[in-house]
């Protein structure tokens, strides 16, 4: 099963995702906020994808 994404080159994405909790329970970090990002699906490897996995290897192991 090939489980690439194959869209149209022109194809723009967007990503949203949210931070934090929204009832602000936690005394530690009460914070909630939304925030995203938009990549034309020729550039997602380069300005997305790549950079996040570096992040993660470098942060997470």
């Amino acid at each position: 099963m090939d489980d690439t994404l194959k869209l149209p080159p022109n194809s723009l994405l967007i990503f949203i995702d949210e931070t934090g909790n929204e009832d602000l329970s936690d005394p530690n970090n009460p914070t909630f906020g939304r925030g995203g990002c938009g990549a034309l699906f020729t550039e997602y490897k380069h300005r997305i994808s790549k950079p996040w996995k570096r992040l993660k290897r470098e942060r997470l192991g």
